[in-house]
């Protein structure tokens, strides 16, 4: 982070544990009538000037609390009420994470949404994911997104003065330790040729390429629908996943049998990707 303005921070791009990228932006510094304010404040300068003025404006007009606080979101608040408001705000919804989290709120709320935000411990987040795992069968990676999005709603729940501090912050709740070795999973399926060959036509012409692309070499949907055909190579018979299309932000080419490159090559090109649009 640096500072170029006595009440900016520029907070640059990152990327956390699993390579997934968070957008730089800018925060305020700012103390006011004895508050210090801490804020997301926009992605580039000019908005984060703008948003600075509203909130000296807002100090001078003694409306300071209705701008960075609004009345549904004071102490006591419900952790629903709280969450929804949130994600529901133009900084989030700009979140590429946004449809997952809005999976992993649905999820969240059927323990925490009637619960204040004040009353939410570590001890419940524990046992919460327990019984996420133990009792509805639902896969570690999952759950610790589910975390993931709590602690975030839970840390602006604190920079907003809801809660005093953030009860699951750092390592106070430790992620699971997850499986992330998707093709091994695959391979271990025990899907024989004859059932490839069925579910292959039984999808048709497009479908069945998607369909082989994800059992025999392990791609993820994304990956296949964002290939393009400047990454396929018939003669070395690989297909390139490209690092931006990568959930690991790892490129990585992949080597196709003899007969899913003929498929591949007999697709009509219509457009730059090789599963078209109009088979979406």
């Amino acid at each position: 982070m640096r500072k170029t303005h006595p009440n900016l921070v520029y907070v640059p791009a990152t990327k956390d544990e699993k390579g997934r990228e968070r957008r730089a932006h800018w925060r305020t510094e700012i103390t006011v009538n004895y508050k210090r304010v801490r804020r997301y404040a926009g992605t580039t300068k000019e908005e984060a000037l703008i948003y600075l003025g509203e909130l000296r404006k807002a100090a001078k007009e003694g409306k300071l609390d209705e701008l960075i606080r609004p009345a549904k979101t004071l102490p006591g608040t419900a952790f629903g009420e709280y969450a929804r408001a949130l994600l529901d705000s133009a900084e989030w919804k700009q979140k590429r994470s946004h449809r997952r989290d809005e999976t992993s709120l649905d999820a969240l709320n059927k323990v925490f949404k009637n619960v204040p935000l004040v009353g939410i411990t570590s001890g419940a987040v524990r046992t919460y994911m327990t019984k996420r795992v133990s009792g509805d069968g639902v896969r570690p990676g999952t759950v610790n997104r589910e975390l993931s999005l709590l602690k975030s709603i839970l840390y602006a729940a604190e920079f907003d003065n809801i809660i005093p501090s953030n009860p699951i912050r750092g390592r106070r709740v430790k992620r699971l330790q997850e499986d992330n070795n998707r093709e091994q999973h695959i391979l271990e399926m025990h899907i024989t040729d004859d059932h490839l060959r069925k579910l292959v036509d039984a999808g048709g012409e497009w479908f069945g390429v998607v369909l082989r692309l994800a059992v025999e070499v392990g791609m993820r949907q994304g990956e296949i629908l964002k290939a393009e055909w400047r990454d396929f190579n018939l003669a070395l018979r690989t297909l390139r996943v490209r690092k931006e299309n990568a959930k690991s932000k790892e490129e990585r080419t992949i080597p196709l049998g003899p007969e899913l490159a003929a498929a591949i090559d007999t697709l009509p090109r219509i457009g730059q990707y090789i599963i078209s649009n109009k088979a979406r």
